[in-house]
């Protein structure tokens, strides 16, 4: 038996403990839903997960751990996976599925969890960042992904080279995308940065884009 096959049914002894009493030593809740999950498997995905099981932490005496995030989070521990299911409240695909992703990178990030952080910034590149084109839509997710930068970077360059690309800016100069860059400096500058790299031959400078930016402000706040 090579190594892909080692890890292969490694990865399926993983995933038969999900949602298994058996052998299970602790308990993850989320609002009124509880997981019964395995230390071992927390301790091998995140330093910090395995810090809530052992030691003085308040977890660890109480066996619990409450987590008002995901179930995703759940299968992922123990298939190395996870899928995104419709949401009726966001029915825009993009959008709740791009946000979906973010929001799984940050968890991700939380608890030091690297495998599930590089998953979710995977997937946000391959099924969300060639479909998102409009202001409307990148706004929101751009928004959420500089709200915990380090733990989307992938997400954020795809998200500022889709602003510069599809000229957001210039088709929407008081658009949400505009709005959204005057409330998150990180956001405008990086955005300012990848406009003076795309067209080199001009003399814009970041001080003029952002000048751009406050005489639109100016205009909209005068209407």
């Amino acid at each position: 038996m090579d190594m892909t096959d080692t890890k292969a049914g490694l990865c399926d002894q993983f995933s038969s403990y999900h949602n298994s009493d058996l052998f299970s030593d602790f308990t993850i809740k989320c609002g009124e839903i509880k997981w019964k999950v395995h230390k071992f498997v927390l301790a091998v995905h995140s330093d910090v997960l395995k810090k809530c099981c052992h030691g003085t932490f308040k977890e660890s005496s109480e066996g619990v751990l409450d987590l008002s995030e995901h179930e995703s989070l759940v299968h992922y521990l123990y298939h190395f996976s996870y899928d995104y299911v419709l949401s009726n409240a966001n029915p825009d695909k993009h959008l709740g599925e791009g946000s979906f992703h973010i929001d799984m990178a940050i968890i991700a990030d939380k608890y030091f969890i690297t495998g599930l952080n590089a998953l979710a910034n995977a997937k946000f590149a391959d099924d969300i960042a060639p479909f998102v084109q409009d202001d409307e839509t990148l706004a929101p997710l751009a928004t959420k992904a500089f709200e915990v930068p380090q733990a989307t970077s992938l997400a954020r360059e795809l998200l500022v080279n889709s602003i510069v690309r599809n000229r957001t800016l210039g088709d929407n100069p008081r658009g949400s995308v505009a709005s959204a860059m005057r409330d998150n400096g990180e956001f405008a500058v990086d955005v300012a940065l990848a406009l003076q790299s795309s067209i080199p031959d001009t003399r814009l400078s970041i001080e003029q884009i952002m000048r751009s930016l406050e005489a639109a402000d100016h205009a909209r706040r005068v209407t």
